[in-house]
């Protein structure tokens, strides 16, 4: 399989800072049948709009009929309350409702969600909270996946730390900003008490290496190892030494898209 070609561009409507669209750009009759018709991404924590653009595009190119919905992780996801989060969530969630999910009676769309990193991974449960929040008696998807690029990691303080830090290379400036991030983490974290939901009974695609330091590969492990036991459908895709966070498709960008794009073909039908 030939991936998709980096230089198209693809038109996204601007909903708010924070959440994106792409409209399919063919009709479902024009589209191969076993094709998403929702995609979600979540991007990663501080993710600039111009890295995430690239996978917004080799999936329009992947597939065309899809409607597209992209959330971004701000830098200050982590320092914000779960109540403002959730409201800027609000307007994906409308989006997505859109497309027919939450609506009684009415059978949803099939789903493909991308969630890269903690960051992305978290703004997933919140959206997953609001979603139950609204729900009634619904029919599930007919068909769904999700790809966890490059999660989960143990988190924590140092997990917190590295990822705000790792870019800069002089070792004053890395302590000057550890210190801020460290006292703020140690503020917030005292008081915020947080319940979290499972994540739904779907198969699921874990994207990962051994040479990313921010997610350690031991843990995504143990992630994998506790997915299978539990009998959800769980593949992988594991990159080497050279292949860092959040970067995979650069290293082998035709391997990265054909194991999803096989994920999602061997994905049951409910």
């Amino acid at each position: 399989m030939v991936s998709p070609d980096p230089l198209v561009k693809t038109p996204m409507r601007k909903v708010t800072d924070d959440v994106f669209t792409v409209a399919p750009r063919i009709s479902r009759s024009m589209a191969h049948s076993d094709t998403p018709e929702v995609i979600l991404i979540f991007g990663w924590l501080a993710a600039g709009l111009p890295h995430l653009t690239k996978y917004v595009d080799s999936y329009a190119e992947l597939y065309p009929s899809s409607t597209i919905i992209l959330v971004r992780a701000r830098g200050s996801t982590n320092w914000t309350s779960d109540t403002e989060n959730k409201r800027l969530l609000g307007p994906a969630v409308e989006l997505l409702k859109g497309t027919g999910h939450l609506q009684p009676g009415v059978r949803p769309p099939s789903t493909l969600v991308h969630i890269f990193s903690n960051g992305g991974g978290f703004k997933t449960l919140l959206f997953s909270e609001l979603l139950a929040q609204g729900a009634k008696e619904t029919i599930p998807a007919p068909k769904s996946l999700i790809v966890l690029d490059s999660l989960p990691g143990e988190g924590g303080l140092a997990h917190i730390v590295l990822t705000y830090t790792i870019s800069l290379k002089n070792w004053l400036t890395k302590t000057i900003i550890a210190i801020p991030v460290a006292f703020a983490y140690a503020i917030i974290m005292g008081w915020i008490i947080v319940s979290r939901q499972p994540m739904p009974d779907t198969p699921r695609l874990y994207m990962f290496s051994s040479g990313d330091e921010l997610v350690r590969i031991e843990d995504v492990e143990r992630h994998v190892a506790e997915s299978k036991r539990r009998g959800f459908q769980t593949s992988t895709e594991v990159f080497g030494k050279s292949s860092l966070h959040v970067a995979h498709v650069r290293t082998d960008p035709d391997r990265y898209w054909r194991s999803i794009k096989e994920s999602w073909v061997s994905a049951p039908e409910r």
